[in-house]
């Protein structure tokens, strides 16, 4: 099995409150939407008439999994936002979320990563997770994040990096 780069894009315009996720999204991706939503409102992010459009390319192979939820949810905060988060094209985010925006585990989750890293990705955002798994690894940067508003900071510069030991 060999990975591929999907690109997650969104557009987020007044109209009738929706929320499409588009290029071949399979039944567990299409549950993504309400994942996003729920998450949305746990931001405080209003989205009353506004028609979310959520594209993932190529738009001809099917996507599977909940792996792109964070990535998802990120790109229509950036479609929201009047000036976005700048994030570099190695950068790659692998977690599906709870409802409230906790980043958390999957199924096949470390194949996942060990594509992106097969991939080209230097800096990969995961939940929390054991990752000595991928000690030899030693030019990539895994990034553990808690839930989505700790993503949010980090990414805009105001927390350091997940400390495990910072839950307690």
């Amino acid at each position: 099995m060999a990975g591929q780069v999907i690109r997650v894009e969104a557009t987020v315009r007044e109209d009738k409150e929706q929320c499409v996720i588009i290029g071949l999204p399979d039944v567990s991706i299409k549950e993504s939407r309400e994942r996003i939503l729920n998450c949305l409102h746990a931001l405080k992010k209003d989205i009353d008439m506004k028609k979310i459009t959520i594209h993932l390319s190529p738009a001809d192979v099917k996507k599977q999994g909940a792996s792109y939820d964070a990535a998802m949810l990120l790109a229509v905060l950036q479609a929201m936002n009047k000036h976005p988060i700048d994030i570099p094209d190695h950068t790659c985010f692998i977690a599906a979320l709870t409802l409230n925006g906790e980043l958390t585990t999957f199924h096949s989750m470390i194949p996942t990563i060990h594509q992106a890293i097969l991939l080209g990705f230097k800096r990969i955002y995961i939940p929390p997770i054991e990752i000595s798994l991928f000690a030899q690894a030693a030019d990539v940067e895994l990034i553990r994040m808690p839930d989505m508003p700790f993503l949010l900071s980090h990414l805009n510069g105001k927390n350091p990096l997940f400390d495990e030991t910072s839950l307690f």
